[in-house]
This record gives C-alpha cells, structure tokens and sequence, in this order.
C-alpha cells in the first residue's frame, strides 16, 4: 500500500494517474461512488462558469481548515462569531484585515499553511494544479460529508469559518478529468492515518446514461477512501487537493505576472483575505532557470486604495498594470 501512496505523491500527469489506478486494481478491491451521494451530480458540479470561483473555495477551504485546527487547539470556544474575528484573536492580524497591518509585524510562517501549486502538464495551458494546507485535516469516514459532499452544510453552525454551503469547492472538479485528495487528520494523540481517494468523470453508457457523472473511488470493504499508516516527515496533518491537467482558462500566465496569472486571480478574488497563503509555479516554460518561483499573498495593501477600489466594487475588472504597489509580495 505505501508503494501505491508514494507513486499518488509524485502524479501529476492523467498518464500518470491511469497507470496508479490499473496497478491498484489488481491488488485492492475498489469501487466507486458518486460525488455527493447521487449520480444525477452532473448539474450541481458544472454549475460553475469560470475556473476561477472553483480554484477560490479550494483556497478559503484549506484556510478554513487551518482556522478550525487552531479552533480546536483553542478549546472550541463559542464566543467567536466571524471568520476575522477568529484571525485577530488566534493569529494576531489586527481586526482579521492584513491590509490595515504591516506584514513584518505578521509572522511570515502563516503563509506556508496554505499552498498553491502550479505543476509542469504535457499541455502548457493545462497545468496541474495542487492546494495544500497544514490544517485540522478529514478523517476517512467523514470524505463523503465534507469534501466530496453537495449541499452538505457542514460549517453551517461553525460562525468562525468563511464556507456555508458545501458547494463551492466541488464545481473545481469540473474543470479537469482526475482530482487527487488525501487527507490526514490532526489529533492531540499523534495518528499515522491517512486517507486518500481520486475523483474522475465517468462518461457511462451512450446507449443508456443520458449523461456522465462524477464519482471517486473507495475500498469495496467498507465505502471509505483507502486509509494507511504514513509517517508524518512523509505526509504532514491536513489536505492536499491537485486538480490533474485543470482547465484554468486565462488564468494560465506566470505567477509574477499582474494579469491572466495565478497573482491576478488570488488577488482579485481574494483582495481582502483574512489569512496569507503562498502561490507557487513550478512549471519550466514559466520560471527562470528550472527554478520554482513563489509569492506570498497578503491581500492589497493599505497603501494600494485604488487598486482595492477597482477590486471591490467591480470583481472580474481586469486590473491595471499602471496602478502603483500592485506588485506581487
């Protein structure tokens, strides 16, 4: 089993993947489900029209994770009524606002807990796309409740997390053929469980299916992603997502671009974020020197008022290279 976890951490291509599950296969008795519960998830899922929101709730997602691990080291108080409020009171960002603080003041290590990674793919406009966090993490049991649930309303009474509706992160799934998850969960007593699963579009019959679906697979002996023992220095606590091939239509630029990028994209749908997190690009075409180029996102600065302006009051405005401390961090 730890030889299949390994070759699931090092695929990024579909190739990749359909090799993973021809080998699986013949060793472990699988099946799968439909996302969501229900085969007829088709509409909920490609409800989406820009790649875009999908890549967004896969961001708040994983800050929402690493906000209810410290919840729970917290001791799940109840006094917390918003997502900033949670920020200022556990991580020290000033009314949940990182614009209205100085990021020096702000420790620097709070943006590793959230990762974007942008990955090589045969195709340059199809990057693999991976979202990682070193948050409160999914036990195997609860995937089809949370992740991989529709309409779950799982958060719904949690007033310090941002997601409400067990939706948003899903409609990603329709912009590539392959999503990777695995999870870890954390505990005060250390666990080396973890649990992983691959999502794919099944196309059914032609001669009987009106439509395809998407469903993920589980070990055929209890309906649970597959779940082994892995050392932490391999696989630390909390979620990676990666989008295999992920159509992220003009999004595709280089991360130290100002527009149609990964920058572009955090920024302007994410312009005031309670929380930092890094974006990385790894792809060859797009970086110097085979290296990985990375940008920690605070949010726009105090100092950027118009450029937030422009962001607020019309979302989707492409921005303007012109205006001043748009700079990547």
């Amino acid at each position: 089993m730890e030889k299949y976890f390994k070759q699931l951490l090092e695929a990024n291509t579909v190739r990749e993947v359909t090799d993973l599950l021809e080998d699986f296969q013949e060793d472990v008795n699988i099946k799968w489900v439909p996302v969501g519960g229900r085969q007829d998830n088709i509409a909920t899922i490609n409800i989406g029209t820009d790649p875009a929101a999908g890549l967004t709730e896969r961001i708040t997602n994983a800050i929402d994770a690493v906000i209810e691990l410290e919840w729970h080291k917290q001791g799940k108080p109840t006094d917390i009524s918003t997502p900033r409020q949670a920020t200022e009171n556990w991580f020290n960002i000033p009314e949940g606002r990182l614009r209205n603080v100085k990021r020096e003041d702000i420790d620097s290590n709070l943006a590793k807990r959230v990762k974007i990674t942008l990955r090589n793919f045969e195709k340059e406009n199809n990057p693999t796309v991976e979202i990682r966090d070193t948050g409160i993490g999914i036990k195997a049991e609860d995937f089809s409740k949370t992740i991989l649930s529709l309409h779950g309303g799982n958060k719904l009474n949690k007033l310090f997390l941002m997601g409400a509706y067990g939706q948003g992160g899903s409609t990603a799934l329709s912009y590539n053929n392959f999503t990777i998850i695995i999870s870890k969960p954390y505990f005060k007593e250390k666990t080396l469980f973890v649990s992983w699963t691959i999502v794919r579009i099944n196309q059914g019959n032609v001669n009987v299916d009106k439509h395809e679906w998407f469903e993920y697979l589980v070990d055929a002996k209890n309906g649970q992603p597959i779940t082994l023992e892995i050392e932490d220095k391999e696989f630390e606590h909390g979620t990676l997502v990666r989008h295999i091939a992920m159509d992220l239509g003009k999004y595709v630029g280089a991360v130290t671009q100002l527009i149609n990028s990964l920058w572009y994209l955090t920024h302007n749908y994410l312009f005031d974020t309670i929380f930092p997190f890094t974006i990385t690009d790894e792809r060859a075409s797009k970086t110097k020197k085979d290296k990985s180029e990375n940008r920690n996102i605070w949010g726009v600065p105090l100092s950027g008022r118009a450029f937030r302006s422009n962001l607020l009051f019309v979302p989707h405005k492409r921005i303007s290279t012109s205006i001043p401390n748009a700079q990547a961090a």
